[in-house]
């Protein structure tokens, strides 16, 4: 018994040791083209030339345009960067060998985003996700805000913070005096159960809808602009424009077995396509019973801005309570100790 445990302990740093002796790594910074001020939170793929070299893998840029990859697969690799507002880059190949280094800086021009010819639909037309993928106007937008998603999506995996939603709310019931309350709810982002979390709430809304009774779900832009939300929604081609702002509207395409549905509009920037706003309705059948807005604005993290949701407001009817008795509020978004975890 003592033996074995002996053997194990010496066998261990031994294959780990070949283990990082078989593959590289690579570094770098990303800039941007007009003032070399570092991209930062930008989303940097690594692309296998061929599928020799494996599947690739993906990370975001730090606050000073860093970004990582370590133990990669020998082999020739692209690197692709991606950000909203600049022009997409990607680099020439680049040869990973066992135990090196590879360092490679990508430079980013900030550029409008144009767009495709817009394809004409008839009245009362909503695209499923794959006609979507066929339309090359609305492909382009929705690639385009993904992008931000993706961002945030690569941003929780990397960084631990502390998230507060505050609601103050009055509720409306005829003839009596409103009823006002306060709540606040903290919950810490672990980048180790990031993925874990996002596929549970997708399990739960395929389950239960996006709330019930008196409880509403408020879904962010991650869970809208996910794949599987286009299983269960359909885009409205005629696309919104108000005063530099780009909407891209949704409604249910098959109402569920239980819950509220939901549908709504998302606003971006037309230039940036960064996330400016969601307006929501949540659907009891095909009867909307809720209106909720939900406004983006930039978090400075590190000195570096990060687009998040700030602030809302809503107004719901509720149920199991006397005719026209109404529920409006407010919604506070905070954020705090950013901490990123990633090996260094």
């Amino acid at each position: 018994m003592r033996l074995g445990r002996v053997l194990f302990l010496i066998l261990v740093p031994l294959a780990s040791a070949i283990g990082q002796g078989n593959t590289g790594a690579v570094n770098g910074v990303a800039k941007s083209t007009e003032d070399g001020a570092p991209i930062s939170f930008a989303l940097v793929r690594l692309l296998p030339v061929d599928s020799a070299s494996g599947g690739g893998q993906q990370g975001i840029t730090s606050a000073q345009g860093r970004f990582q990859f370590s133990s990669v697969k020998p082999g020739a690799y692209r690197l692709q960067l991606l950000r909203i507002g600049f022009r997409p880059v990607t680099s020439p190949t680049l040869e990973v060998r066992p135990g090196e280094t590879v360092e490679h800086e990508l430079h980013g021009s900030m550029v409008g985003l144009p767009l495709p010819t817009v394809m004409v639909y008839a009245d009362g037309t909503c695209l499923s996700g794959e006609r979507v993928a066929h339309d090359p106007y609305l492909s382009a937008l929705w690639e385009d805000v993904r992008q931000g998603v993706e961002i945030r999506r690569s941003f929780d995996q990397r960084y631990r913070y502390k998230r507060e939603l505050a609601q103050t709310s009055e509720t409306l019931v005829p003839s009596r005096p409103a009823m006002r309350r306060q709540r606040a709810d903290t919950t810490t982002n672990e980048p180790d159960s990031a993925l874990v979390r996002e596929e549970r709430v997708r399990a739960q809304r395929a389950k239960e809808g996006f709330g019930k009774g008196n409880s509403f779900t408020l879904p962010d832009e991650r869970e809208l602009l996910d794949d599987s939300f286009l299983g269960t929604h359909c885009i409205v081609p005629n696309v919104l424009g108000e005063n530099g702002s780009t909407g891209v509207q949704f409604r249910q395409g098959s109402r569920g077995e239980g819950g509220f549905g939901l549908q709504g509009t998302i606003w971006v920037d037309a230039t940036t396509r960064l996330m400016q706003r969601l307006e929501l309705e949540h659907l009891d059948r095909d009867k909307p019973i809720s209106q909720v807005t939900v406004r983006y604005a930039d978090i400075a993290i590190a000195g570096t801005p990060l687009r998040l949701p700030t602030s809302g407001s809503f107004s719901a009817q509720l149920a199991n309570a006397p005719r026209g008795t109404t529920a409006i509020g407010t919604l506070a978004f905070n954020y705090w100790g950013f901490e990123d975890v990633r090996p260094r």
